[in-house]
This record gives structure tokens, C-alpha cells and sequence, in this order.
């Protein structure tokens, strides 16, 4: 059992960079654009149009939004770029989390106490300064546990991308456990997964120290 669990996890560390991949690009790019959804969010018509986007994307499975991306989408428009299933997957992934992401920082947001910006105001601050050195980072704070539950669910949704051929972590154990009819492979995939959690988790708990220490 041992050699063969040695044999196996190379090849199934080569599935790592996809899962890695995807995770980061997602994270890298649907947190600042959930942030600029907030923004945009305040103005009357925007906060109509980001609505709909958030509930589309919530209300609908992931798994769907994949199918999409990756295989509807070129079909009407021809030659698009998510023909690609790597940036299809990847497109899917950057919606459906700042759309997520977006709800949560306005749950942050909407918790703190309207008499901050008037405290702001007898201070005289700006409106630009009030944002940035005062709600700002208590939003981040109040929304940091629930950031941390939703990038942990993003942690384990990469291995959906498994449904429009890419060859990721699970994808490559499937192949093992068909191949050699065994289970460490699953195994195997288990504790990368759990690994991966929590590395993330240790960085949130470190990042959340030095918010406290800064708010």
C-alpha cells in the first residue's frame, strides 16, 4: 500500500497546479472586483443592475455557470475566448465568487454603526478619508469570517472543473481508482484538500491579527 501510494501522488500533484491555478486566479481577481461591486452598489442605478448579477449567479448552480462559459457561450458567440476551457472555468469562477464576495462585504459593511460617519465628520475628514481609514477596514473585519467559509467552499469547489476537462487533482485520482480499482488515490485527495485548507485558513487567522492590531 505504501509503494503504491508513492507511485500514485506524483501524478496526482501534477493536477495540484491546475486546482492551484484556478483558486488563485478566482481569489486574485474576484475579491477586488466584489470590492468595486460595493462601491458601485451605492449608486441608485448600478445597485439595480449588480442585484440581478448577484442573484443570477447565487441562484444558479456553478456546475451549470461551467457549462456555460465553457461550452454554450462559443457556440453563440463563435470563436469566443472561453472556448479555452481553463479561462471558460476560470470566468465561471470569477462571477459566481464576486458575486458572493460582493454580498458579504455589503453584510459588512451594512453592520456598522451609521454614526460613524458622523463621528467622521466632527473630526473633519473627507468623505475619501472616512471610506478608506475608517469604514473600510471595518468592513474587511466584519466580513473576515465569512470570507474565510466562502474561500474554504472555493477550496473544494475546484474540482468541478473536473466537468469540462481539465485535469485537476480529482480528475487524476478518478483515472486511478477506474484504472487500478483501489482507493488510496481518494485518499490521497483528501488530505491535499485538507492540507490546502488549511494553509488558508492560517493565513486568514494571520491576516486577521494584524487587522485587529490595526482597527
Amino acid at each position: 500500500m505504501i509503494a503504491y501510494i508513492f507511485e500514485i501522488t506524483p501524478y496526482i500533484l501534477e493536477g495540484f497546479k491546475m486546482t492551484l491555478g484556478v483558486f488563485s486566479l478566482t481569489l486574485l481577481v474576484s475579491i477586488p472586483l466584489s470590492l468595486v461591486l460595493v462601491i458601485l452598489s451605492r449608486i441608485r442605478i448600478f445597485e439595480v443592475i449588480i442585484s440581478g448579477f448577484t442573484w443570477i449567479m447565487r441562484g444558479t448552480p456553478l456546475i451549470l455557470q461551467l457549462y456555460f462559459f465553457v461550452f454554450a457561450l462559443p457556440i453563440i458567440i463563435p470563436g469566443f475566448i472561453t472556448k479555452n476551457a481553463f479561462i471558460g472555468a476560470s470566468m465561471a469562477f470569477i462571477l459566481n465568487y464576486s458575486a458572493y464576495y460582493t454580498e458579504i462585504f455589503k453584510g459588512g459593511l451594512y453592520a456598522i454603526d451609521s454614526g460613524q460617519w458622523e463621528a467622521s465628520k466632527a473630526l473633519q475628514l473627507s468623505g475619501s478619508q472616512t471610506a478608506w481609514y475608517v469604514i473600510f477596514p471595518q468592513m474587511i473585519r466584519n466580513s473576515l469570517y465569512a470570507l474565510l467559509n466562502e474561500t474554504i467552499t472555493l477550496v473544494k469547489d475546484t474540482s468541478l472543473v473536473t466537468v469540462v476537462g481539465l485535469g485537476e487533482i480529482f480528475r487524476n485520482a478518478k483515472e486511478l481508482l477506474l484504472r487500478d480499482l483501489r482507493s488510496e488515490a481518494l485518499l490521497i485527495v483528501g488530505i491535499i484538500y485538507l492540507l490546502f485548507t488549511f494553509v488558508v485558513i492560517q493565513i486568514f487567522n494571520r491576516f486577521e491579527k494584524k487587522l485587529r492590531l490595526k482597527v
